[in-house]
């Protein structure tokens, strides 16, 4: 049945680059087809044309300009940072015209979005709340070359565990309602294996996600104090906003960009281009590496890193990638890598789920885990029993593998 749900990846992605990175214990057929299942969503020269200098760019576009579809999800990640880099070299071309009106969007949209950005963080000062913003909302401001060249759909907030609970009801004090079926508290997230939760306003068009933890597939308690110890800011409007240091935030792009994802963003090439062209001579190598492997990313920063060395002529030291690709690994670690990464096939995102709920009790056995289950379904599904608690993940997995397809 899963087989027929996705089909083919439209553009064949090879292993160039993981072959020579990944040691041989760890080439695994099923493990490499994980790492490079995203690289099937659009061609390589797209990105080339979104960031190499102007005649290496103009090439790629020439060559990759056939299969160009402003219906794919994946390349409209992409098509309006071609826009800004190619600018004149495509006053000829007939798709200019729906290249700039795609970037002025974004313009719009993302000045729309950080006023509201700066209302939420004068709002969570005022309440005297720590807090981080990352992801786009952080990135498109201040590596980007325009802000119109990367699209950012929502907020990332970032907020200390023992905080979430106090930031939840704060929300709601300001008109704000969590999304998920599940109840907003940090014993809840933390239990159900959640990053965050997501969060709508009626008189708001963007969402905003409160995070425990920056990425999903690393969170449990603790993870992430150490991103408070080095920070840097920026400002918005005359507000200065809280972020992760630019080695932090490498880590969360290609992590979260290469983790299971149902619409996989692709723009993770490029907000880990525009990190690394930002980082001087002070980029702390040694940090991003240790917590690579402190939070079970080594073998996604390997590739992620080695991609953007051999297709984007990233500056990467070679000792850097050494270290990663010889972090040790146990079969656990690497069959956890395989279900969050892999599989576009109905019985992966199965085993995905269940993957979630052990995680969610990794201190248990799976004897003292197994009667937690019906909470975990209730929680994440809605439903009153095991039976109905599995049947509504079924439905909704179905759906999403469906509308995945759609958007392709």
């Amino acid at each position: 049945m899963g087989k027929d749900l996705i089909p083919p990846p439209k553009y064949i992605p090879s292993n160039a680059g993981i072959d020579r990175l990944l040691p041989a214990h760890l080439r695994d057929p099923k493990l490499m087809s994980a790492l490079r299942v995203w690289r099937g969503l659009l061609p390589d020269d797209l990105f080339r044309a979104a960031v190499l200098g102007p005649k290496k760019a103009f090439a790629a576009f020439q060559r990759a300009q056939e299969g160009i579809d402003f219906s794919s999800v994946a390349q409209n990640q992409v098509l309006p940072h071609i826009h800004y880099s190619l600018g004149p070299k495509l006053i000829d071309d007939p798709r200019e015209p729906q290249l700039k009106i795609m970037r002025v969007q974004n313009a719009f949209s993302n000045q729309l979005l950080l006023r509201q950005l700066q209302m939420i963080a004068r709002q969570f000062v005022e309440f005297g709340l720590e807090f981080l913003i990352f992801k786009g909302a952080a990135l498109a401001p201040t590596v980007y070359p325009h802000l119109s060249c990367r699209r950012v759909g929502d907020i990332d907030m970032l907020v200390r565990e023992a905080d979430f609970d106090r930031a939840a009801a704060h929300l709601k004090d300001l008109g704000w309602y969590p999304k998920s079926l599940h109840s907003a508290s940090a014993d809840s997230l933390t239990r159900l294996f959640r990053s965050g939760l997501s969060w709508a306003h009626t008189d708001h068009e963007f969402d905003l996600d409160l995070h425990l933890h920056i990425n999903h597939h690393a969170s449990w308690p603790g993870t992430d104090e150490i991103y408070w110890e080095r920070t840097a800011t920026y400002i918005v409007n005359g507000t200065t906003i809280r972020t992760l240091s630019l080695e932090d935030q490498l880590l969360q792009v290609c992590a979260h960009g290469l983790a299971q994802n149902f619409h996989p963003p692709v723009r993770w090439v490029l907000d880990a281009h525009w990190i690394l062209q930002t980082a001087d001579k002070t980029f702390d190598w040694d940090r991003l590496v240790a917590n690579a492997e402190r939070t079970h990313s080594s073998i996604i920063m390997t590739v992620a890193l080695g991609y953007l060395r051999d297709v984007l002529e990233a500056d990467i030291p070679p000792e850097v990638l050494t270290r990663l690709s010889r972090t040790p690994f146990d079969k656990t670690e690497i069959r956890a890598l395989k279900s969050r990464l892999a599989s576009e096939r109905f019985s992966g995102r199965i085993s995905a789920e269940w993957n979630r709920f052990r995680e969610s009790r990794s201190d248990d056995s799976l004897l003292q885990a197994l009667p937690h289950l019906p909470d975990y379904l209730r929680e994440t599904a809605g439903a009153k029993s095991l039976l109905f608690g599995f049947w509504n993940i079924v439905m909704k997995l179905i759906g999403e593998l469906e509308s995945d397809r759609s958007k392709r």
